[in-house]
């Protein structure tokens, strides 16, 4: 277990695919009910030769107690 202690210091960066001269956009949803929650947000990232890409920021779910 010697390698569990070196690797609790590690940290990996998460590339959004954002370049330079481009459009970002970030966009949020959620939807309820009596039974449970969700939401989403990613970021919408649009360059100068209209390429889109796509990265998942955030999501969470939750079934109502």
């Amino acid at each position: 277990m010697k390698y569990r202690r070196s690797l609790q210091g590690i940290e990996i960066p998460r590339w959004l695919g954002i370049k330079e001269n481009s459009v970002s956009t970030l966009h949020g949803f959620c939807d309820a009910s009596t039974k449970a929650y969700a939401a989403v947000i990613y970021l919408r990232n649009t360059s100068a030769d209209e390429v889109c890409h796509t990265s998942l920021i955030a999501a969470k779910t939750r079934v109502a107690p």
